[in-house]
This record gives structure tokens, sequence and C-alpha cells, in this order.
């Protein structure tokens, strides 16, 4: 697809950006799915293979987003976060594309845990990394047994379908 980020290398430097996560969603009234999509950045100043899943936040170029129309070629469209930050990892319910959740890698402290209303278009960190406050268990965080550096990869995110507000880091 269209607006997708490519890889500045060569021999190929159009070759589109390894995806790292991916879900859609229906649009609860219209109908429309939302492709959500974050893509890795495996040469932004590094030798890295794009198979270890660097976790590095400024390796990402974040979310992106495609609108599947009914008729003609869907493009991807970049949806940075709060601060023109890197997204990660993105999931959406399945029932409604407007509530996205996405967070960035945690290994560029303090990790965002961001939502948004309106598809991606703007956002809200909802992770209170103060006291830990909106952690229940854990050994990593402010004032831990270890803090914000250590366990720096977001390997996953899960949104629930029935309750768009529980989501599992």
């Amino acid at each position: 697809m269209a607006g997708a980020p490519t890889r500045p290398q060569t021999p190929a430097p159009d070759a589109p950006a390894p995806i790292v996560d991916f879900c859609g969603a229906k649009h609860p009234t219209t109908g429309a799915v939302t492709l959500f999509a974050t893509f890795l950045d495996d040469v932004a100043g590094n030798d890295w293979d794009s198979r270890t899943l660097d976790e590095d936040g400024w390796d990402y170029f974040g979310l992106y987003t495609a609108l599947i129309p009914g008729s003609g070629t869907p493009s991807w469209v970049q949806r940075p976060g709060p601060d023109n930050i890197a997204f990660a990892r993105v999931d959406v319910p399945s029932n409604d594309s407007r509530k996205v959740w996405a967070v960035t890698p945690f290994d560029n402290p303090p990790p965002k845990v961001c939502k948004s209303l309106d598809g991606g278009i703007t956002w809200v960190n909802t992770f209170n990394v103060a006291n830990n406050a909106s952690i229940t268990t854990a050994m990593q965080g402010d004032g831990s047994y270890f803090g914000w550096y250590y366990g720096g990869a977001t390997f996953g995110l899960d949104v629930s379908d029935n309750n768009p507000n529980v989501v599992a880091i």
C-alpha cells in the first residue's frame, strides 16, 4: 500500500519497512474498516537485523493507519503520538476503530501508554508513572526493584473487545 515508510538503505531503498504490530477494526456507525500498524526503522543509526526487533525507542517509524475504502486503493497515514513520539505497539477493540491504544518502547523512560478516541488523530497519555499509580503488580517502575530502564521491550498490547478500557501490556 502507498504511504508506508521505506527502508532507505541499498540495494532496495524503496523496500517497505517491517511491520511490528498490526490490527484492524470497523467503525461502529459507518462500518468502514481501518487498519493500524507500527513499523520498525531497522536501519536508523544501527546495523541491527530487523528480525531482532530492536526495542530502542528511536528505531520506530511509529503508528500508521489505513482506511479501507469501498473502492480505490487505501494508503497509510502516519499518526504520531503526543510530542511526536513513535509508538511500538497498537491495538483496538474489533468493534470500534475509534478507540485505539498504543504504547512506546519501555526503554525510553518514562513509558507512555496512550489512548485515542478518534481513530489515532489525537492522543492522551493514560499511564501515570508517578509512584506506579497505573501498575497493579510489577518489579519495574518508579521506586521499584528495577527502574524504568530495565526490561524495555513492549512485546504485546491487547485491548478487551468487551471493555475497551481494559488493556494488558
